[in-house]
């Protein structure tokens, strides 16, 4: 990453609120799309909605934070599978301790991200696929539920319907949910916000493979 990346990426998490949004009107002012910024804003970018002149969003839990990313139409839903792929990484360690040598769940991830990378119906396609298990416990039940629901939620996101694009949504956000239930709400909230705010300005990408 080169050294005006790296510090503009610096700015989402700064501690100058002002000086980030007078640098995100500068942005706005040279043609910056305005619904990026609305959907840093929704995330809990503290500069993002001082830019925009916005109040704080009410707070809301996971379910909801990310279902109410409907309004954003198609860029909501890749923000949604993104946010799933965010809590999913974090059920991962849960997972490897209930059934290790299972590579699965890190596959089907794999799949997710390489569809948000590029939403495609190829990758739409390689992200089919069930993951079952023997349920023996109601925490596998939970990590199983909510780490099937990453790859459909991208599955589903490839198609161009507006119910498509809700169904998608509302898999994102149950994943988020549970994830949040067996992992901490506050600590997955802010895996989403560190792996979509980037994202969402265009700053970088999180889920590009290093090198």
């Amino acid at each position: 990453m080169s050294d005006s990346r790296q510090r503009n990426l610096e700015r989402v998490f700064g501690e100058d609120v002002e000086a980030d949004a007078s640098w995100l009107r500068q942005r706005l002012r040279a043609g910056f799309d305005p619904e990026r910024v609305a959907l840093a804003a929704h995330l809990g970018d503290s500069a993002s909605r001082v830019a925009l002149e916005r109040e704080a969003p009410a707070h809301t839990d996971l379910l909801g934070w990310v279902r109410d990313l409907e309004p954003w139409g198609g860029l909501g839903v890749q923000a949604g599978v993104r946010a799933a792929i965010a809590a999913g990484r974090r059920l991962l360690p849960c997972w490897d301790q209930l059934r290790p040598n299972d590579p699965r769940p890190h596959e089907r991830l794999a799949a997710a991200e390489a569809w948000a990378r590029c939403p495609c119906f190829e990758h739409a396609c390689a992200a089919r696929g069930r993951l079952t298990h023997r349920i023996d416990s109601d925490e596998l039940d939970q990590v199983v539920t909510a780490l099937r629901l990453v790859p459909a939620a991208a599955e589903v996101a490839q198609s161009p319907s507006e119910s498509a694009g809700r169904r998608a949504l509302f898999y994102a956000a149950c994943s988020c949910s549970l994830a949040g239930t067996l992992t901490g709400e506050p600590e997955t909230r802010a895996a989403i916000q560190l792996e979509l705010l980037p994202w969402a300005l265009e700053l970088a990408d999180p889920l590009t493979p290093p090198g």
